[in-house]
């Protein structure tokens, strides 16, 4: 098929808790290739900054609809984690995971689906790069200077921005902790998803626990696993001087004055 890497991959696809590589019987599915990119018409795309929930995300897509979901562009044949091992249904569309804005230019933004999660910009930067910095005033001057990572965080909602609305769906991190129900409903509709009928609190409590403990599991000895572990929305910023995170405010409003009215004015400081 054009327009596609075809691969024989396998049910489980990827390496699970234990570090072990669980298969099923051979199954052939397509990958859309970087070189068609333009061509791709009624795929599922997922985009998100570094440490903003992707992978508690992903989870909950997989275990309720046995969703495949593949790492955009990336040239293995595995699909990504499928931490909770969950059964995957090949008949269902690949939902295409990344953290790369740039992957997604040339994907069509009126005739495929995106979903977005937003996390405070203050919190998820902070998280994801916290060993640059040695003061608060040294983070500051990061979004002061419009430095190249505060620019790759606002290039993906810019691109958010700018895709058709009837075709994209912003998530906020923080409702996906604290409302988990209302938004996993949304993002099943979004997907065209039958919500389960044992959709509950305490089953996606579970799916969520089991999701931590793998993260941690994988990522304890590189970077320490969950920080927060989902407790604390603020955990990364709240000891920041108040007047560092509203000079940051200031700076984003002056660079970014469309997205700051739109999107980030909620973590105002």
């Amino acid at each position: 098929m054009k327009g596609f890497l075809n691969a024989v991959v396998y049910g489980f696809c990827a390496l699970s808790c234990s570090g072990m590589l669980h298969a099923e019987p051979e199954k052939e599915i397509s990958f859309l290739a970087r070189a068609d990119a333009p061509q791709a018409t009624g795929l599922h795309f997922f985009l998100s900054y570094a440490r903003s929930g992707t992978n508690l995300t992903s989870c909950y897509l997989q275990y309720l609809t046995q969703k495949p979901i593949k790492f955009l562009f990336d040239e293995s044949t595995f699909l990504a984690e499928n931490r909770l091992r969950t059964p995957l249904d090949y008949t269902k569309p690949v939902l295409y995971r990344t953290h790369f804005p740039k992957d997604l230019t040339r994907i069509n933004p009126q005739k495929n689906k995106l979903l977005y999660i937003l996390r405070n910009c203050k919190e998820s930067i902070l998280r994801h790069n916290y060993q640059m910095f040695e003061s608060p005033e040294e983070y500051r001057d990061l979004f002061k200077k419009n430095h190249v990572i505060v620019r790759e965080y606002m290039e993906a909602l810019q691109l958010y921005d700018k895709w058709a609305p009837s075709m994209r769906l912003l998530v906020h991190y923080e409702d996906l902790l604290t409302d988990p129900m209302t938004v996993v409903k949304q993002i099943l509709e979004f997907f065209d998803e039958p919500v389960p009928e044992n959709l509950t609190p305490e089953l996606l409590k579970e799916i969520s626990d089991k999701t931590l403990a793998s993260y941690n599991k994988q990522h304890k000895a590189i970077s320490g696993g969950s920080h927060s572990k989902g407790q604390d929305l603020l955990y990364h910023t709240k000891n920041l001087p108040p007047h560092i995170l509203q000079d940051i405010d200031v700076f984003l409003q002056t660079n970014y004055p469309i997205l700051w009215q739109n999107y980030l004015y909620r973590y105002k400081s």
